[in-house]
């Protein structure tokens, strides 16, 4: 399945899930324990992204339908989080580490072309040959945008690399960016250093968030193995999973997405609210706030 056929794959699944859990609180409470679980099992969804998929709910505040004064929907953004891999011990390996990680991961989604995994389950192997797919229609973004954001990412990665030292035992990292990812971190302040350092601005109404796992001396025994191998040359051991190579869940990135709370009700109010989450623009690639 290339891309735009697994993008829209999964926004009409996606939607069917929402419209289900408007009425169906067991459905729901599903969703958000197991999202790709659940739509597999009930929407028989293929889901092909190396990333992990969180679906929760929000406050009557954060998700309102206001067809009066707003003209649909109103609420908060799904969120992006990005691991931002740690720099190899010896530094003349960071070219070959950081080709190697750009190589799995071109776009935050993961590899554009899904590979077959090698027989030992340890690595990744040969790309199954899908095409990347034409720009997508009305409301679903396009690819050139998901190279580009994925390019800014890899450059960010290069330049919190670069000059990596660090003061005493605090572990103090003299890095400017560096230290402000630290102050960001775990929060959706994220795309403010894509745009100071970068000039970058997010093409869609997404929030982003950076988690640096395996950088620190005092990093969580889950988070240590989030590492280059310098001598196998490759990032952290994958996880073969129903013939499916995972990252550690420390070592990945995630998107998180936000049910809408029922617009009314009135069950008779759900399509029109639906149609107006379904048709935002390109700004909501996945789906709309």
């Amino acid at each position: 399945m290339d891309g735009t056929s697994a993008m829209m794959k999964f926004r009409t699944i996606y939607l069917q899930a929402i419209a289900r859990s408007w009425r169906d609180p067991k459905f729901l409470e599903l969703l958000k324990m197991d999202p790709i679980g659940t739509l597999s099992k009930e929407y028989s969804l293929q889901f092909q992204w190396d990333i992990d998929l969180k679906i929760t709910t929000v406050s009557n505040k954060e998700s309102i339908w206001d067809p009066v004064k707003s003209g649909g929907w109103v609420g908060k953004n799904p969120l992006i989080s990005l691991w931002v891999p740690p720099p190899p011990n010896n530094s003349k390996q960071f070219g070959k580490a950081w080709a190697a990680y750009y190589d799995e991961f071109p776009t935050f989604l993961g590899d554009l072309q899904p590979r077959t995994p090698k027989p030992d389950g340890n690595q990744v192997g040969k790309r199954e040959g899908h095409p990347v797919g034409e720009a997508y229609q009305l409301g679903m973004g396009q690819w050139k945008d998901f190279l580009e954001f994925g390019g800014v990412i890899m450059r960010l990665i290069a330049m919190a690399w670069a000059d990596e030292r660090k003061d005493g035992e605090d572990q103090k990292y003299r890095n400017q960016i560096v230290e402000e990812l630290v102050e960001v971190q775990d929060t959706n302040e994220g795309a403010t250093i894509l745009n100071k350092w970068l000039g970058y601005t997010m093409p869609w109404n997404m929030d982003v968030q950076f988690k640096l796992s395996g950088w620190f001396k005092g990093s969580k025994d889950a988070e240590k193995s989030c590492r280059w191998d310098d001598t196998k040359g490759q990032w952290p051991g994958s996880e073969k999973k129903d013939s499916v190579i995972k990252r550690p869940p420390s070592c990945r990135n995630s998107l998180n997405f936000y049910i809408p709370n029922m617009p009314s009700p009135d069950a008779s109010i759900d399509a029109i609210a639906l149609s107006a989450y379904n048709v935002t623009g390109d700004q909501y690639p996945f789906t709309c706030p």
